[in-house]
């Protein structure tokens, strides 16, 4: 057996190399794919807001300032209608139509929601003692709002019609504001920084608590719960932060609760709210129990707060050391904080009425409950978590994100788009011939007008819910509707000339 004088040296297979370019570009660039990403996903609902049209109770408050004055409509509304206060002067102050600028309410949605995403940017900022850049906290903040979007029970009332996003949406908006402004507080170098951002704080809570009675409840648990937290872990002066604020609610709530106007409103002869016969403690329980298990229970919900458990894990866990001190709470207690105000909030809501809560007061729940379960999440992140987890959670996220995507394709984004790109432009041009034959009406004139109704729409309940007056009002609630419409035109009537096919007037409301 002869042997080769050379052994064959057989070549070892190398690697392909070629797409690892591609792949550094993909990582490097990953920050800047995924803003585009959020970008994209937030455009169609900023771009709504251009086509937005004022709608019932926008007209009313603008009447009583036309009727009183501003001022004395303060008064009127806290002693005929009820204590909300920070409502009435909101919904007079800056409205539009209260100056006759109709144009005005394309800018609602805009400041609603860019006012939601500098307030969710700014409590990642601080929350975070500012360690988290600013970049990530303003992906961060366009996640959550385009997260909330996805799977809020109603989208409307909240961002789209004026009365009701600055009696709800402005509510949260405050809500996320004032943790923020007392953390800032607290941090603050000088003096003015100190009274400047405290101001804050305080104003806010005066004006959140004078929205509505949801948010009364909701602010003053959640400044019980800060103070709580902050006294057990022996901060004297974060204590006094949070106190301070609480008393303030109280206040505030003690001079909305007591307002002449909430009886008015709730047992006089044209009481919309429905309220109960009589005090019935078993009764109020049984309904608040049965609105708030079918809440809780939705898939919908249990799969949305899981998926962002999910999404924000890695998140959460990368960034536990840089939480305020005091801010821990194992997450049993944090969900114990998240379901006493929500279930206060179902307790109240069936004390007033028998009646279902409606979209924007469940959609202002949900918010709670699915803004609230973040900071949750990250108040039980253990100091110390084992590698596994960490690796665990990565992947995880991955497939989070790949359902998430779907979904929003699937959903909310499909909806978003159809209705900016093919309702929109009708739903305007109608909206402004309809208010222009109104005009015209008055120049000639006419104090009785008969429109046609809306065509051509298919609503997707994102900025557009269909026709906005009724056909032959049958009850006081239709008639206020169209009367409000007709008088802040200065005529004396207006009616639909057949009845409308693009949707119920009021639905999802």
């Amino acid at each position: 057996m002869s042997f080769p004088s050379h052994p064959t040296v057989r070549p070892v297979p190398q690697a392909d190399t070629s797409y690892m370019p591609a792949k550094r570009w993909l990582v490097q660039h990953r920050a800047m794919g995924l803003t585009l990403l959020l970008a994209l996903g937030l455009l169609p609902f900023f771009a709504l807001s251009f086509y937005n049209s004022p709608f019932w109770d926008d007209f009313g408050m603008a009447l009583m300032v036309r009727q009183y004055g501003l001022w004395p409509a303060q008064k009127v509304f806290y002693l005929t209608w009820g204590g909300r206060y920070g409502t009435a002067l909101v919904q007079t102050l800056s409205n539009p139509l209260t100056y006759g600028w109709v144009g005005g309410m394309h800018f609602t949605p805009l400041v609603l929601l860019g006012s939601t995403l500098l307030v969710l940017h700014l409590n990642l900022r601080e929350l975070s003692g500012r360690r988290l850049s600013s970049g990530t906290a303003g992906r961060g903040a366009a996640l959550l709002l385009l997260l909330s979007l996805a799977w809020m029970p109603t989208i409307y009332p909240l961002f789209y019609w004026f009365t009701a996003g600055t009696g709800y949406m402005l509510g949260i908006i405050l809500m996320l504001l004032i943790p923020a402004a007392g953390l800032r507080a607290l941090r603050a170098g000088t003096d003015w920084g100190r009274r400047g951002w405290y101001g804050v704080a305080q104003a806010s809570t005066v004006l959140a608590v004078g929205l509505n009675e949801i948010a009364l409840l909701l602010l003053a648990w959640l400044l019980l719960v800060l103070l709580a937290c902050s006294w057990w872990a022996g901060r004297g002066r974060a204590a006094a932060c949070w106190g301070g604020l609480l008393v303030s609610a109280v206040v505030g709530g003690t001079v909305a609760v007591l307002a002449p106007g909430n009886w008015v409103r709730m047992y006089g002869p044209s009481g919309a709210s429905q309220p109960h016969a009589s005090l019935n403690v078993s009764n109020v329980l049984r309904y608040a129990a049965e609105f708030f298990t079918g809440f809780l229970a939705q898939p919908l919900h249990i799969m949305a707060l899981l998926l962002l458990a999910l999404l924000l894990g890695p998140l959460l866990v990368r960034t536990r050391h840089w939480r305020p001190v005091g801010f821990r709470l194992p997450l049993a207690g944090g969900v114990a904080v998240l379901l006493v105000g929500l279930g206060s909030s179902f307790v109240f809501h069936a004390l007033v009425t028998q009646n279902p809560p409606p979209g924007r007061t469940l959609s202002f729940m949900w918010l709670w409950l699915f803004l609230g379960w973040v900071g949750v999440l990250w108040a039980a992140v253990p100091r110390r978590v084992a590698p596994l987890l960490v690796r665990t959670l990565a992947r995880l996220q991955r497939l989070a994100a790949g359902v998430t995507f779907v979904l929003l394709l699937l959903g909310v984004e499909r909806s978003a788009w159809t209705e900016w790109l093919r309702n929109a432009p009708t739903w305007r041009a109608q909206n402004d011939a309809r208010f222009c034959r109104m005009q015209e009406a008055v120049r000639l004139g006419q104090r009785v007008v008969v429109v046609p109704p809306f065509e051509g729409i298919v609503p997707r309940h994102i900025s557009i819910l269909g026709e906005n007056l009724f056909f032959h009002p049958g009850n006081s609630i239709q008639h206020h509707n169209n009367d409000v419409t007709a008088r802040w035109f200065g005529l004396d009537s207006v009616n639909l000339s057949a009845p409308s096919l693009q949707g119920r007037v009021g639905e999802g409301l």
